[in-house]
């Protein structure tokens, strides 16, 4: 049997795939629209103003009824990235989670996020 150097062993659990793929997505909504997580934080902020617990898809729903989209080509995955972003700042916290409300999403569950 062949000895592998540790350094190619990848480690691909469920939270190092998640963290992979909200990497991947914020890098991508950066790069054609550099600023865009910073202003989509701010959206988070505002929403935050008027409502106490919702999930990212409410924040982005109020963000693109303002006008404000993730850039062309970019999934709308981005938001998580945008959502742990305002967590890391104290916008928000986890509390739970939710059944979402698109039913392209087949009833799955999302976090539930609560202002601070």
């Amino acid at each position: 049997m062949a000895i592998v150097p540790d350094q190619l062993y990848l480690n691909f659990n469920g939270r190092a795939l998640r963290d992979a793929g909200i990497k991947v997505a914020a890098e991508n909504a950066e790069s054609k629209s550099p600023g865009w997580g910073e202003r989509a934080v701010a959206y988070v902020k505002e929403y935050t103003c008027y409502h106490v617990e919702f999930l990212a898809e409410d924040v982005r729903e109020f963000a693109e009824t303002n006008g404000f989209r993730a850039p062309l080509m970019v999934s709308s995955r981005c938001w998580g990235h945008v959502m742990v972003s305002a967590a890391r700042l104290g916008i928000i916290r986890k509390v739970g989670v939710r059944v979402v409300k698109n039913p392209k999403a087949h009833v799955c569950y999302a976090t539930l996020w609560r202002r601070v």
